[in-house]
């Protein structure tokens, strides 16, 4: 990306082409809500997410919201530092991994209008049992408060 823009650009408008593709098959399944997902973004900066991904996602979430289907974006890891930006890439609503803190993530969705979910500890909680599954439920449903929220791993 940072060696050979122009070839990443290329790259991932072909992406954004397959994924929008994609999107068309899942609504043609009947799916109701299609989630666009980047596991990767939350290694990168702001700027970056803005320039490569933002525009790349842009043909997938047209096809789902144009079919008048829930759509979401997913994004693994800490991805604190382009949270605002995924708020604002055009979906319905966006899940997080379960680094994240819920605060802050539902502060951020209510400002910027949309849905949110995610956040049980996957790995600690439900996989290793380090975590009390039922302990962290709680914290994770008191901190995501009852608008817009959606409970489910991370």
């Amino acid at each position: 990306m940072y060696k050979h823009k122009d070839f990443a650009h290329e790259v991932l408008k072909y992406a954004g082409e397959v994924g929008a593709l994609a999107a068309g098959f899942y609504a043609d399944m009947g799916c109701e809500i299609v989630a666009v997902v980047d596991p990767v973004a939350s290694q990168i900066k702001a700027e970056t997410f803005r320039e490569f991904v933002k525009p790349n996602a842009q043909p997938a979430i047209k096809v789902i919201n144009d079919r008048g289907l829930t759509s979401s974006f997913f994004i693994c890891g800490d991805c604190t530092k382009v949270m605002e930006e995924v708020c604002k890439i055009g979906t319905h609503g966006f899940a997080i991994d379960e680094q994240l803190n819920m605060i802050f993530v539902r502060d951020l969705a209510r400002k910027y209008n949309v849905g949110f979910g995610g956040n049980l500890k996957l790995t600690l909680a439900l996989s290793l049992g380090l975590l009390s599954p039922r302990e962290d439920a709680i914290v994770s449903l008191a901190a995501g408060g009852n608008i817009g929220f959606t409970f489910a791993p991370g």
